[in-house]
């Protein structure tokens, strides 16, 4: 079967539409095209199949009466500032000789031990 030849302006040159036709063209669900229908917002005329077909002009004028009435959509949300970043505090600087005596190290020099250079061990001949 061929498609469907579209007008230039992209949608068929239909004067009546099925229900998923007409869910289509209005940007809702099939379910919500037969509760409009229930409810009386949108007229449908049957077949004798009992089957629903929607005129163009009443899906138009449900559009527009739809477009009316919505709301302008809300600003997103803006986040809020982030908080200035704090200046990183410089460490302070070592002293010149890191090994210097300090005052108080004198009780500490006995558990100190020296180093002692180790002599590598020549293996005596037996």
């Amino acid at each position: 079967m061929a498609p469907k030849r579209r007008g230039k302006s992209g949608s068929t040159s239909k004067q009546w539409f099925t229900t998923s036709e007409a869910a289509r063209y209005l940007g809702v669900s099939v379910d919500k095209v037969r509760e409009l229908d229930a409810t009386g917002e949108l007229r449908a005329s049957r077949t004798r199949g009992k089957h629903r077909r929607f005129s163009r002009r009443a899906c138009d004028a449900y559009r527009s009466r739809k477009a009316a009435r919505r709301k302008p959509k809300a600003e997103p949300p803006t986040l809020p500032p982030r908080p200035a970043r704090r200046p990183r505090p410089e460490p302070e600087p070592l002293d010149e000789d890191v090994y210097a005596p300090e005052p108080g190290d004198e009780y500490f020099e006995p558990f100190v031990e020296p180093l002692r250079l180790l002599r590598p061990r020549i293996p005596s001949r037996r």
